[in-house]
């Protein structure tokens, strides 16, 4: 199944989520303890969640940083599983479910924010970098053909 999904979040989402799969029950029980240990380390080897993912795409090559595989697999289901197997989550991960937040980073009006003591804080962006995804999200269209 993962291998028809497009992008990788939807990958991530199809193998974990696919229980009883070995290669889905393999993955989850590979990715489960790298994301509570980026839970609860937060603040000491890294100020936010932001930090963290970025340190593991740049230091390691991950396409997704464990914060947002977490989004893609989906935090309130995957906590809940989690629970269910005895695993002790962070306390301020389930603080953020009791608040109503599923998730660690958002995307509104081509801006994208991240979960960061209790509220969304507005990720920085280097102003060369280009996002057409953000910037058609924002504007709606990234280039429009002007008539003569």
């Amino acid at each position: 199944m993962a291998k028809q999904e497009k992008g990788s979040k939807r990958k991530v989402r199809a193998i974990v989520n696919a229980k009883g799969d070995r290669a889905g029950d393999l993955v989850w029980n590979i990715s489960k303890p790298t994301l509570i240990y980026s839970a609860e380390l937060l603040g000491e080897i890294a100020d936010d969640i932001n930090a963290i993912d970025e340190a593991m795409k740049w230091g390691f090559g991950w396409e997704l940083g464990p914060f947002e595989m977490w989004d893609a697999i989906g935090v309130k289901q995957s906590v809940e599983r989690m629970k269910e197997e005895g695993v002790t989550v962070p306390a301020w991960v389930d603080e953020m479910l009791e608040k109503g937040i599923e998730s660690f980073y958002k995307t509104e009006n081509g801006k994208v924010y991240f979960y960061h003591n209790g509220e969304y804080v507005e990720k920085e962006v280097n102003p060369k970098e280009i996002n057409l995804k953000l910037h058609k999200q924002a504007n709606g269209v990234i280039k429009k053909k002007r008539w003569c």
